[in-house]
């Protein structure tokens, strides 16, 4: 649902038999990204991908894939000018759980498949600090921001501390 402020009635934008988590808003507010799983066994096989949907839309309107790995995305973030769309996942298909998860990017129409932003990263993305005091870890991942057009932050775990890391992008190409 949206809502236009001050005293608006929300309005649907979304349906459908799934949820939604992990809202970003296009840099131009027409535009929503999304975590969804949609598939037809999202309660037996999990695998949430990155969707948008115009929030203009008279009726609620058809969400379209734009950060569809075979493993799986979450937690979109915007490109400052709106071409770029990362996020947080896997691209091998089925992986196990204990594979960590990359920075994934993919141009923002969808008209090309996701790569990772740094293949050779051999730390976790995300707040990862285990402990025995808390249930082995912090639930919190927030991220990945994008700073600047040629920057991408994100928190990586290292030697049992999270830290934000940046991640150089060319804006022209995504690499």
């Amino acid at each position: 649902f949206v809502l236009d402020v001050p005293g608006g009635r929300p309005r649907q934008v979304t349906s459908g038999d799934w949820g939604v988590e992990h809202i970003a808003w296009h840099p131009d507010s027409a535009t929503i990204a999304f975590t969804a799983d949609r598939g037809p066994e999202a309660d037996l096989r999990i695998r949430p991908t990155i969707w948008a949907v115009d929030v203009h839309a008279a009726d609620a309107a058809e969400p379209r894939e734009i950060l569809g790995p075979d493993g799986w995305a979450n937690h979109p973030a915007w490109s400052p000018d709106g071409r770029w769309i990362a996020g947080f996942g896997i691209l091998e298909p089925e992986p196990l759980d204990d594979v960590s998860a990359g920075i994934l990017i993919a141009p923002a129409d969808g008209s090309a498949p996701p790569r990772e932003l740094d293949p050779e990263l051999d730390r976790p993305i995300g707040n990862w600090v285990d402990t025995d005091l808390n249930g082995w870890m912090t639930t919190a991942r927030a991220g990945p921001f994008w700073a600047v057009p040629d920057a991408i932050l994100a928190t990586v775990t290292d030697r049992g501390r999270s830290a934000p890391w940046t991640f150089p992008v060319d804006p022209a190409t995504g690499q």
